[in-house]
C-alpha cells in the first residue's frame, strides 16, 4: 500500500487515501510520513504537488525533520530567505543535526549558509 504512495504514477488524492487507508490500518506515524516524503521527493520536479506531501508528512510526524528539511530546500531554491530559516530551526528542533550538517556542502544552501541565523543553528 505505501509503495503505491511513493509511485509518481499514483494519483495525487489516491496517494492520500492509501495514506489514510495505512493509518487506519495501524501503519506508524513515521511509516506514513516517510512514505509520503518519498512521494515528494519523486514529485520534486513539481514542486507544489510535492509541497503537498512534505506537509502532509512534517504534519503526521512533528519529530521527523526530514520532510521539513525538504520544503527548507525548496525554500532555498525559491530563494526564500525567510522561510527556510524558519524551517531550518524547526529541523534542528526536531533533532536534524544530521541533515543541519548538509549545509556547509550543498550548493543549495549558499543563499543561507553564512547567514548568522543559520550559523548558530549549526553549533
Amino acid at each position: 500500500m505505501l509503495a503505491k504512495v511513493r509511485s509518481k504514477k499514483t494519483p495525487d488524492e489516491t496517494a492520500l487515501a492509501l495514506l489514510a487507508d495505512a493509518e487506519a490500518a495501524g501503519a506508524s506515524k513515521r511509516a506514513l510520513a516517510r512514505a509520503a516524503l518519498g512521494r515528494a521527493k519523486a514529485l520534486f520536479g513539481d514542486p507544489a504537488r510535492a509541497e503537498r506531501f512534505l506537509t502532509w508528512a512534517k504534519d503526521k510526524d512533528p519529530k521527523y525533520p526530514d520532510p521539513v528539511f525538504e520544503l527548507a530546500r525548496q525554500a532555498a531554491i525559491r530563494g526564500d530567505v525567510p522561510t527556510v530559516k524558519t524551517l531550518l530551526a524547526e529541523v534542528k528542533k526536531r533533532g536534524g543535526k544530521r541533515l543541519l550538517d548538509q549545509i556547509d556542502f550543498d550548493p543549495t544552501w549558499d543563499i543561507v549558509k553564512d547567514d548568522p541565523d543559520v550559523r548558530a543553528l549549526l553549533r
